[in-house]
């Protein structure tokens, strides 16, 4: 696994010396960061809770008895 994540670096450190496209960059950084699955564990999330993640984190703070105000922390609006 380290040497995966050494060569990731390394692809990471030569596309940014070969000045590629900002997009073409973006798209090896989501790889790099992407949840990949692991040998020997379970995924992490199922596709229910995954939908179940999106739409709380979709819909409206006050709908969710979560009101948000502007003397309301950062940590608290996420």
């Amino acid at each position: 696994m380290a040497i995966a994540r050494f060569e990731e670096r390394e692809k990471l450190s030569a596309a940014e010396e070969q000045q590629v496209t900002e997009k073409a960059l973006m798209v090896l950084i989501k790889g790099i960061l992407s949840h990949r699955p692991r040998p020997g564990t379970t995924k992490s999330f199922t596709v229910e809770q995954v939908v179940q993640i999106v739409a709380i984190a979709c819909e409206e703070c006050e709908k969710s008895d979560r009101p948000v105000s502007q003397q309301t922390s950062n940590t608290q609006r996420i």
